[in-house]
């Protein structure tokens, strides 16, 4: 009985089923957040019971890893040594103060603005603030405790998980216990979730739910007893909706790949038919609370998506993005078959903090996935499983342009393809050496994510932060310019004071004053009261109004987007502003600090004046 209690099947099942119930209970926190105090035992308890299923997904799915380790041909230390190993090193980063970007724009800033005000609220004027925030419910927990790094914990929670769902989804598939060990480590090695994992963003969350969804569709097509696969599977879908907008993308791609998995699995179309019903019933009601909060808020369900389409375009005349297709060929020169290769780029050539290079780092060893078309006949989640990698990757490339981060919903997948690959070769050409084979790929991959975890290291400062009692304040001054900017701005401005941050870098969460933007075009809001204005007095009314005492500027990049969005009358209004009511009152490196005067106005020209 004790064995079968731990049999790597009962193990695996329920780190699925408990991450499904654990994402409900988070869906949970959002109305509730609405209707009583975050700080109030039902939000809080409920928290607490989220936390405390995840933490028990997180410690079957290293069960399962023990389990099945156990009955590989390598000395049973050597794996437990090198995970035990990597879980130090990503506990250590998440102790870190944050420094990522996204994390600081809306991921952790959203959050901490709820639990100032001790309730979700709409924050008008923050665009990214109308995104799914499923995963941003229990940061604003982990904030509402003034715990900042169990936000970056969590998020790593989520790693150990998807290793688990790939593991166990392996040796189910192979009865090979050496590749899923493997498969698990190399799912915790790959640079690009070491980095994200880290620190506390969502797009592992994301890769989670899709992988589940996928495995769950994958048992429905082979016949194999899964009660409510359909429930289970929309739920994984819909939970994946409201970590991220490329959720959505996936899910629709998903639903319509449903049915061909459906014919080669054998399903009769309308078997297939009624699972795709319930799929996708399931998966909208899962993800409605977002998609009512802003048809209740602006009017559109995917604010601030498809904004012409529902009449709620914000956008200023004269502000125009590129399309990713149109970005890279004029930036960067590439070509059509340049880009159809980008996939392949993707895993050699990515770099870290580089658009050019992808702004992340994946794995030479990810070319070996396409060995698992070698076996024949298909298992059905072969084909399936590539046309979602092919279509949801060529797809996102096209609408959201080159980036390894948009892709998380296919990392669980894509890690199942290169482990299955592998294990294919060794089938054929090493049957009897398949240990050794395992042990070479995991071998290489592991010098391969070493080197890149010292530069990690580095590039984050973690040795002198732990050992050389680095405060958080020196290091943050270090990493993120914009912390030495709020600061500043904290001297000068109280509680009822608002900032307006214009090219700024958006980095929210360390603004203790009230600040204001206009979203990724922060002169946006500037420029569209400037322009319903007839005098600067109107202009100067707008910002009042809205308590705007100081306007916090990168000068350089103000001055070049202004000269290349604003006509000839906002000029005019412009200048004779800046010239009349902005006073510089601090400086910082490239960025200024003007105050808006409330009596006597300047008469001396400023350098912050247009020509």
């Amino acid at each position: 009985m004790k064995k079968e209690s731990q049999s790597p099947a009962l193990l695996y099942g329920l780190v699925v089923n408990l991450t499904l119930v654990a994402g409900l209970l988070l869906l949970a926190l959002f109305p509730l957040g609405m209707l009583f105090p975050i700080h109030g035992p039902v939000f809080q308890d409920t928290f607490f019971a989220h936390v405390a299923l995840c933490a028990s997904a997180v410690v079957f799915s290293l069960l399962l890893f023990f389990r099945i380790a156990k009955q590989t041909k390598w000395r049973v230390f050597v794996p437990y040594l090198l995970l035990a190993l990597l879980l130090v090193v990503c506990v250590l980063f998440c102790f870190l103060p944050v420094t990522a970007r996204d994390a600081l724009i809306h991921h952790l800033a959203v959050p901490l603005w709820w639990v100032k005000a001790d309730s979700i609220k709409e924050i008008p004027w923050h665009s990214w603030s109308y995104y799914p925030m499923l995963l941003q419910m229990a940061f604003t927990g982990f904030l509402s405790l003034g715990f900042e790094a169990g936000a970056s914990l969590y998020h790593l929670s989520y790693l150990v998980i998807l290793a688990g769902v790939v593991a166990g989804f392996l040796y189910k598939e192979s009865n090979d216990a050496e590749l899923a060990t493997v498969s698990f480590l190399f799912t915790i090695l790959l640079p690009v979730c070491l980095r994200l994992a880290t620190t506390p963003l969502v797009d592992i969350g994301l890769a989670v739910y899709c992988t589940i969804a996928f495995v769950i569709a994958y048992q429905w097509g082979t016949r194999q007893r899964v009660r409510f696969a359909g429930v289970a599977c929309g739920v994984a879908l819909g939970l994946a909706m409201g970590v991220k907008y490329n959720g959505f993308l996936f899910v629709a791609l998903f639903c319509l790949l449903l049915f061909i998995l459906g014919k080669h699995a054998g399903r009769s179309l309308g078997q297939t038919f009624r699972f795709v019903f319930v799929v996708g019933c399931v998966a909208l009601v899962v993800s409605s609370p977002w998609l009512l909060k802003n048809m209740w808020w602006k009017q559109n369900p995917v604010y601030p998506l498809f904004g012409g389409l529902f009449g709620t375009s914000e956008g200023v005349a004269g502000i125009r993005g590129f399309q990713p297709l149109e970005f890279r060929f004029l930036r960067y020169g590439e070509q059509w078959w340049e880009y159809l290769l980008t996939p392949l780029k993707m895993f050699f050539l990515g770099q870290d903090n580089s658009p050019q290079y992808f702004d992340g780092v994946l794995s030479p060893l990810l070319f070996f996935s396409i060995f698992a078309f070698f076996k024949r006949p298909f298992r059905p989640w072969i084909f399936f499983g590539a046309l979602l990698l092919f279509g949801y990757t060529y797809t996102a490339l096209f609408f959201s342009g080159p980036r390894i981060r948009y892709l998380a919903p296919l990392f669980g997948i894509g890690i199942i393809f290169t482990l299955y690959g592998v294990w294919i070769l060794a089938e054929r050409f090493a049957r009897k050496e398949k240990a050794e084979v395992f042990g070479t790929f995991f071998l290489v991959q592991l010098a391969f994510s070493s080197y890149y975890l010292i530069g990690l290291m580095g590039e984050r400062g973690l040795l002198p932060y732990l050992f050389e009692h680095q405060s958080r304040q020196a290091y943050l001054s270090e990493q993120v310019l914009d912390y030495n900017l709020a600061r500043e701005l904290a001297t000068l401005s109280s509680d009822q004071e608002v900032s307006y941050l214009l090219a700024t870098g958006n980095r929210f969460y360390y603004y203790d004053t009230p600040v204001l933007s206009g979203g990724h075009q922060s002169a946006s809001l500037l420029i569209r009261w400037m322009r319903n204005a007839s005098s600067v007095e109107q202009f100067v009314g707008e910002l009042r109004m809205r308590n705007i005492t100081y306007i916090v500027a990168h000068q350089e990049r103000m001055q070049s987007s202004f000269r290349s969005i604003l006509e000839k009358e906002d000029l005019k209004i412009w200048n004779a502003f800046a010239t009349e009511y902005l006073e510089p009152v601090g400086a910082l490196g490239p960025y200024a600090i003007f105050s808006l005067q409330k009596h006597e106005p300047s008469i001396e020209g400023q350098d912050h004046e247009l020509n």
